[in-house]
C-alpha cells in the first residue's frame, strides 16, 4: 500500500515480482518504480507457502497548538516535487511537504517526525537544514533531540513573507532560548514551527513548508565555500571573556572583521586583509572590555554585514 499524504487517504497498489535466482553472494536486486512513498508493505512468500513481511515507513507531518488561544481548520500534505526522487551528494531531503491553515492568538505549530515512531535520527554528518516556507508574521523553528526531556530545544526565529522564500539554518547557529549553546544533531527526532501569534486577537494564518531538506554532508560544496557571505552569531553568547565568530566568503577578497562599542568607536580589528573563498572562525579575548553589548562587522567589496554580541563579567 502507498499512502501519499497523513490524512489517510490511501492509493491500492499492489505488485508480484519473481525474484531470479540469487547469484553467489546470495543476493537479488529488485527494484519497483513508486513514485513518493509515505509507508509500504513488502511480503516474501517461498514455493512452499511461507511468507515474510516487512514494512518501511516515512516520519509523519502533524499539527499542535494552545486549545484556548488557537485553532488548526486543515492540515495537508503533498509530495515535494522539487527535492522527489532526487538523490544529491551531501543532502538529505524530505519528500513531502506541509500546509496548516486555521487562526491563532498565541501558537500554532507544524511539526515533522524524520524517522516513524518518533525514532530519534543521526544527521551529525550534515551542517545545515534548508526548506522553502510562505505565510505571515514570526515562525519559532525547533529542532528537537531524544536527548532533551525539557522545552529547553535548540532553536531560531524567521520571519515570514507571503511569497515563498527559501531559508538555510546551519547548526552553528542554533541556539537554546537563553542564547546559550549550540546543536549536536546525532539524535534529532522532530522539528517544529511555531507560528507565533500577538496575544492580543485570533487572526488568520496559513503556514505552507517545502522542499525541506538537511545539507552540508560529504560532497556538498556549501559544505566548504557558502554561496552567499555569512556571518554567523558568535559563540558563546554572552561571553566571558572569549568567544568565536565563523564567517563564510562565497569568493575570495579582502576582508575586514571590526569590533565596536555602542558609540561606534572601534575596539577591535579581528581580519584586516585577503582571505580565500570558503568557511572562516576567529576568535577574540575581549579581556580589555567592560562589560555589555558590542557590534562586530564583516566587510567586503561586494557587502557589509553586522551583528551584536553581550560581554558579561
Amino acid at each position: 500500500s502507498i499512502a501519499l499524504t497523513e490524512r489517510g487517504d490511501r492509493l491500492s497498489f499492489e505488485r508480484t515480482v519473481p525474484l531470479p535466482p540469487a547469484g553467489p553472494d546470495h543476493v537479488v536486486t529488485v527494484q519497483v518504480d513508486l513514485g513518493p512513498v509515505f509507508d509500504a508493505t513488502f511480503f516474501v512468500e517461498s514455493p512452499d507457502g511461507g511468507r515474510d513481511q516487512m514494512y518501511l515507513a516515512d516520519g509523519a507531518w502533524g499539527f499542535t497548538f494552545d486549545g484556548t488561544g488557537a485553532r488548526v481548520e486543515d492540515l495537508s500534505v503533498a509530495p515535494a516535487l522539487a527535492t522527489a526522487g532526487k538523490a544529491e551528494a551531501g543532502m538529505w531531503s524530505i519528500e513531502r511537504s506541509a500546509n496548516i491553515k486555521g487562526e491563532v492568538k498565541s501558537w500554532a505549530a507544524l511539526f515533522r517526525y524524520l524517522r516513524a515512531n518518533g525514532r530519534p535520527l543521526d544527521l551529525s554528518s550534515y551542517g545545515y537544514v534548508e526548506f522553502t516556507a510562505a505565510g505571515e508574521g514570526q515562525v519559532r523553528v525547533l529542532f528537537e533531540k531524544e536527548s532533551v526531556r525539557t522545552s529547553d530545544h535548540f532553536g531560531t526565529v524567521i520571519r515570514l513573507s507571503s511569497e515563498p522564500k527559501t531559508y538555510r539554518i546551519w547548526f552553528d547557529e542554533l541556539r537554546r532560548p537563553d542564547g546559550t549553546g549550540r546543536l549536536s544533531a546525532e539524535d534529532l527526532v522532530l522539528i517544529s514551527f511555531y507560528v507565533i501569534g500577538d496575544q492580543g486577537r485570533m487572526r488568520p494564518f496559513e503556514l505552507e513548508v517545502s522542499d525541506f531538506r538537511f545539507g552540508g554532508g560529504e560532497g556538498d560544496p556549501l559544505a566548504t565555500v557558502p554561496d552567499r557571505w555569512e556571518l554567523a552569531q558568535n559563540y558563546p553568547n554572552p561571553f566571558n571573556p572569549r568567544t568565536e565568530i565563523g564567517f563564510g566568503l562565497p569568493e575570495s577578497g579582502r576582508v575586514r572583521l571590526v569590533v565596536y562599542d555602542m558609540l561606534g568607536r572601534r575596539v577591535a580589528d579581528l581580519v584586516d586583509g585577503w582571505m580565500d573563498a570558503g568557511r572562516h572562525r576567529v576568535g577574540f579575548d575581549a579581556s580589555a572590555l567592560s562589560s555589555g553589548v558590542y557590534v562586530y562587522r564583516l566587510e567586503t567589496a561586494a557587502r557589509t554585514v553586522s551583528r551584536t554580541m553581550t560581554l558579561v563579567r
